[in-house]
């Protein structure tokens, strides 16, 4: 399909991105990891970890953060998925801190798997306040950000959107929540895709520097939020169950 697409549009083979929510944040990680010479980026929100799941009771495990691979077995399942040797794609990892259908156990295992990829330290090399929410960027020897994670406070499970900013077309709906921050702009930017509009994105709430130390919580700057992610779970698990998929 990204052949065809080269063919048919004259696309730059350089520029090419992929992401998805949740199972498309699985099958994002499925592509960077299977064909890496294709991407030059994606954009993993809500999604597990590339390798970790074989079958349906496990893919459940891991969307509740359990009994996840070690640092250097993520990588390593990412190294064994084909001959490619780099330099891999850059990753964007977004999560909502609330979201009870995806642990956010597993961004932490998303980012541990590429940054190893990229051979940059544990500790993230800058740590920001986005608004509410918090921003972690690792950047490579060559001073390029090669991985970064975006945590969202009180967001449960979905995509992060704007839509209060007088300039944004971005509407809620299912599975698509307001959370005061675009990940759709942020990723066009990160990507620099957006770069012949503007410098940054225009609704961009401020930005402020923090230390660089690792924050490991999982329930980091969480604030009471209603949402149906239980239910959501609920759903899912009862129709594997009614295909015979899990006992």
């Amino acid at each position: 399909m990204i052949a065809a697409i080269h063919d048919r549009c004259q696309t730059d083979p350089r520029q090419v991105f992929v992401t998805g929510l949740s199972a498309g944040g699985a099958m994002t990680a499925v592509m960077l990891a299977t064909y890496p010479e294709l991407f030059a980026g994606g954009g993993i929100i809500a999604g597990l970890p590339y390798g970790t799941a074989k079958n349906v009771p496990q893919a459940l495990e891991r969307m509740r953060g359990h009994a996840m691979p070690t640092s250097s077995e993520l990588a390593e399942l990412v190294r064994s998925a084909s001959p490619f040797s780099g330099p891999w794609p850059t990753v964007s990892v977004w999560h909502g801190a609330s979201d009870a259908t995806v642990d956010p156990a597993n961004a932490l295992a998303v980012v541990d798997q590429w940054r190893q990829l990229h051979n940059v330290d544990e500790a993230p090399s800058r740590t920001e306040r986005v608004g509410d929410h918090m921003r972690r960027i690792w950047i490579n020897n060559a001073g390029c950000q090669v991985v970064e994670e975006y945590l969202v406070t009180g967001m449960g499970h979905g995509t992060p959107l704007s839509t209060h900013s007088s300039d944004s077309v971005e509407v809620a709906g299912p599975h698509m929540l307001e959370a005061g921050i675009s990940s759709t702009r942020r990723l066009a930017h990160f990507w620099g895709l957006d770069r012949a509009i503007s410098n940054a994105p225009s609704h961009a709430a401020p930005t402020q520097e923090l230390s660089g130390a690792r924050v490991r919580s999982s329930a980091r700057f969480d604030k009471p939020v209603v949402q149906t992610s239980g239910r959501i779970a609920s759903t899912i698990e009862g129709a594997l169950r009614a295909a015979g998929l899990l006992r």
